[in-house]
């Protein structure tokens, strides 16, 4: 079972925070697919390396921040939640949404919501 650490939580959101202000330096166009899977990269490449080359098995966000252990994982449940989806990786969002583009800026909307309601700092990003 792996998880990201506060700074690995912190460098995972510092990357979210640098592709949504600059999204063609990563992808052509905003893709709420291509960030999800670059995001889901860095966790499996993160315990890779962080947990001595450990097989990955199963994929577990952990991150701690004003009081919760599972900031990560708890921000992926509340969107199940709240847009009735089985997934924040899959396809159903951008089917909600009605774009790549839409999915990519609602997904932003919410991880920001998210986090200022529970205390965590957004990265600031030059």
């Amino acid at each position: 079972m792996f998880a990201l650490d506060k700074q690995g939580c912190g460098k995972l959101l510092r990357i979210a925070f640098e592709v949504k202000k600059r999204p063609p330096l990563f992808f052509k166009e905003k893709s709420f697919t291509k960030l999800m899977l670059l995001l889901q990269g860095f966790v499996y490449g993160y315990n890779y390396y962080e947990h001595n080359k450990e097989e990955i098995c199963e994929l577990v966000t952990s991150c701690e921040g004003a009081g919760s252990e599972n900031m990560w994982t708890e921000f992926q449940e509340y969107f199940h939640k709240k847009y009735n989806t089985s997934s924040l990786y899959h396809a159903e969002v951008i089917e909600l949404c009605g774009s790549e583009e839409k999915a990519f800026d609602l997904f932003f909307e919410e991880l920001e919501g998210y986090l200022t309601a529970h205390g965590v700092e957004i990265p600031k990003v030059r």
